[in-house]
């Protein structure tokens, strides 16, 4: 299921081409003859320990290891392969020093493995060798201030169709809580397709696991059904947790409980997952709160289409706004992807394009500079799908007609943005309510009416 699995079979594929199935070849570098040989102690590892072993390591998500010249020495074909097509490091976004967690190689480094591949793999003096990183064991972001997990366990059956289940776990917190982050830990990434968190005060999640026995319930139908306070964020594959900016904090009502979807995609035999968060509380004053802006495209993508695109409907900024991270979201059909934003004055600025989707690697991109947004940008998105029997990674064969779905034989078009509003100063008494505020309040009332409505007839709307 994770593309990655596949890369010890990808050498003899990629020798065939510069730019098998589309994928962009590295740009040229400038050759390294005249200098002394490349090595791999002062050459090859400082990229490999900045760029790679971060998951190139034992116990860790990649299938094979880079944390040594031996380990290196075996994979060095590999790694000129990949690197030369930018396959890896996986990094999907068309971008040019932006983002801060940018893992791409620049054509020097590119150039430098592979001379080291094709000119023997020398290992060099020990003495050039750098320092090998440290690596934080267990949670990434150091030990969280409160970790959450089921109950019990959930068994996920070998075959079948994808199953969403929801896991509730209560917090208790007697007052509201600010996080500045959330890190989630898949019990079992074979089956894991995501996780997305919400929060629910209104008792309706708890309500449902406790009729199931406190297991990890499924929801009929389409919907988590349920009116969620706030959503809290979540996991996919190749998103690596980061923690907020000082003075931004993403706030836990008091008492509502945390409340897991999680996909899964079954893979022919029995699985067990257990899944946890870790919250990270804010340990300094909460300035600005962070808000989570879903961009949504419908889509209905006819069998056959090599190039479906899809147009988000626009949203008006009705306040000035900085957005802090971008996050794509398609399946398998999904090629591409541009976020936008026409301000005021006329001007486009580019939010994110990603010209080659990867399912498997769904990162949430962090500005190196936030983007300043004024009241009245307009944000767009649009996205190509490719449903062709051409599509190595389309689900459906033959092709079939495609929607807005929850299965991975389905398909989204989702564009995140997390930002705050620059005239809200929490520290000084200036609060923002959003239209997205307005309308989950609304709505939260509106349940609030069902449920004494429910308890007055003795009838259970959930």
């Amino acid at each position: 299921m994770i593309l990655w699995l596949a890369i010890p079979a990808l050498s003899a594929l990629l020798a065939a081409s510069p730019a098998p199935g589309g994928l962009p070849a590295a740009p040229a570098a400038e050759p390294k003859s005249s200098r002394a040989q490349v090595t791999y102690a002062r050459d090859v590892a400082p990229i490999l320990f900045k760029s790679c072993v971060s998951c190139h390591r034992p116990g860790n998500i990649a299938p094979v290891s880079l944390l040594t010249y031996e380990d290196a020495r075996r994979n060095a074909d590999l790694m000129a392969d990949v690197t030369r097509i930018r396959f890896m490091p996986p990094w999907h976004a068309d971008s040019h020093g932006e983002f801060a967690n940018e893992r791409k190689l620049t054509p020097e480094e590119i150039e430098t493995i592979r001379e080291w591949a094709v000119s023997g793999t020398a290992e060099g003096d020990k003495k050039d060798l750098p320092k090998l990183p440290e690596f934080p064991e267990g949670w990434q972001l150091g030990t969280p201030d409160c970790v959450l997990k089921p109950a019990q366990a959930y068994t996920v059956p070998a075959e079948g169709p994808d199953e969403y289940r929801y896991y509730v776990l209560p917090t208790n917190f007697g007052s509201d809580r600010w996080l500045s982050a959330i890190e989630y830990r898949p019990g079992n990434m074979r089956v894991t397709h995501h996780i997305i968190a919400f929060a629910d005060s209104s008792g309706a999640a708890r309500r449902r696991s406790d009729r199931a026995g406190g297991a990890a319930y499924a929801e009929s139908g389409d919907g988590i059904g349920f009116i969620p306070t706030a959503v809290l964020g979540g996991w996919a594959p190749g998103n690596l947790p980061e923690a907020l900016p000082p003075g931004v904090g993403l706030l836990l009502p008091k008492g509502a409980d945390i409340v897991l979807q999680v996909h899964y995609h079954k893979d022919g035999k029995p699985e067990q997952d257990l899944p946890s968060i870790g919250l990270h509380f804010c340990s300094s004053a909460v300035d600005k709160r962070l808000r989570i802006l879903p961009l949504f495209a419908p889509i209905d993508i006819p069998p056959g289409d090599p190039d479906y695109v899809a147009h988000a409907i626009p949203y008006l900024a009705f306040d000035d706004m900085t957005v802090i991270d971008v996050m794509p979201h398609m399946h398998y059909l999904g090629k591409e992807m541009t976020i936008r934003a026409r301000l005021p004055d006329g001007t486009v600025r580019q939010l994110i394009h990603v010209p080659r989707w990867d399912f498997n690697w769904q990162t949430t991109y962090r500005y190196k500079s936030f983007v300043k947004l004024p009241a009245g940008s307009l944000l767009g998105m649009n996205a190509h799908f490719d449903n062709s029997k051409d599509n190595p990674k389309n689900p459906n064969s033959p092709p079939r007609e495609v929607k807005f779905g929850e299965a991975t034989t389905d398909e989204m078009c989702l564009g995140f943005l997390w930002f705050t509003y620059d005239r809200e100063s929490l520290t000084q008494g200036k609060s923002v309510a959003d239209l997205t505020d307005t309308l989950t309040d609304a709505a939260r009332k509106l349940g609030d009416f069902l449920d004494s409505i429910r308890k007055s007839l003795n009838f259970d709307f959930d």
